[in-house]
Formats: C-alpha cells, sequence, structure tokens
C-alpha cells in the first residue's frame, strides 16, 4: 500500500471535507454556509470568507461581530495550520511556487498533525471561542487528520 495514502477512501479530503466534518458536530446549524459555497473552488470560497464585508450595516456591525460563526473561522484557520505545518520554515519560497492556497490535505506527520490542530485552537480561541470548545474542535481535528497517518500512531502530547 502506498505510504501517502489519502483520508478516505481512495481520495485524498480537501480542506472543505475536513471543515465539514468538523462543522457537522459542532455548528450543523452553519451546514447552510458550507453549502453555498458548494459550487466555489476551495480557493474562491477561502477568498469568499476572508473578505471583509463592506455593506453598510444599521447599527454599524454585522451578526458575526456579535456571534462568531465557526465555520468561517475554521476554514481560514485549518487552511493556515495545514499550510503552516506542512510548509514549516519555508512558507515564502513555497507561496512563490504555489501561490494560491492549499486545498488538498496530503498525509501528515504525527507532529505536523499536533502543530497544526495546535494553530487551531489558538485561532480559535483568538477569535472568541471558549477554550474548552476550541480544545474540543481541535481534538476533533487532530481525530480527523489522523485518518491520513500511514501508521495511524498516536501523536505523543
Amino acid at each position: 500500500m502506498n505510504a501517502q495514502q489519502p483520508l478516505s477512501g481512495g481520495r485524498a479530503d480537501r480542506v472543505r471535507d475536513v471543515v465539514r466534518v468538523l462543522v457537522a458536530e459542532f455548528a450543523p446549524d452553519e451546514t447552510p454556509i458550507l453549502d453555498s459555497l458548494a459550487q466555489s473552488s476551495d480557493a474562491r470560497a477561502l477568498r469568499r470568507l476572508q473578505r471583509k464585508t463592506r455593506r453598510r450595516e444599521p447599527l454599524g456591525f454585522g451578526v458575526g461581530d456579535l456571534l462568531p460563526l465557526l465555520t468561517p473561522v475554521l476554514w481560514i484557520a485549518v487552511t493556515k495550520a495545514i499550510e503552516i505545518a506542512v510548509e514549516g520554515g519555508t512558507k515564502s519560497l513555497w507561496r512563490k511556487i504555489r501561490p494560491k492556497p492549499l486545498e488538498v490535505v496530503s498525509p501528515m506527520t504525527p507532529e505536523q498533525i499536533k502543530e497544526a490542530c495546535r494553530l487551531v485552537q489558538a485561532e480559535l480561541i483568538d477569535k472568541g471561542f471558549d477554550e474548552a470548545r476550541a480544545a474540543a474542535i481541535a481534538e476533533a481535528l487532530r481525530r480527523r487528520l489522523r485518518q491520513g497517518d500511514p501508521g495511524g500512531g498516536a501523536v505523543e502530547e
């Protein structure tokens, strides 16, 4: 069997697949957000989620300012965390070679998984999610990413 086996049944997961699993578990009411992005490439969906709302809100702020939505935060955080964990210190060089965002989640080493989950957890806390929920989401992400670990080994804490 190939050491670079994909996460799910013969094909590599995309970032959107990983995010969908986590949103279904932790914020199922946000699945319409994912559904609205279904026709977009992962790169375009990421750009749409990163874009600041420019519309004028009657109160000067939107719902997202009151209550953070998990879907956009998670999609952006997972993409960035996996890129950083996999690329290590070569981000600027890698960006010149591959300027568009990561779409396919390749198998990762236990250390890369641990780093990606740490970064996602920190980003969730930074965006206003409580520590317990951020830790639970990071743990679910760790389980999901380990599905692509060829050895299926435990990540040392």
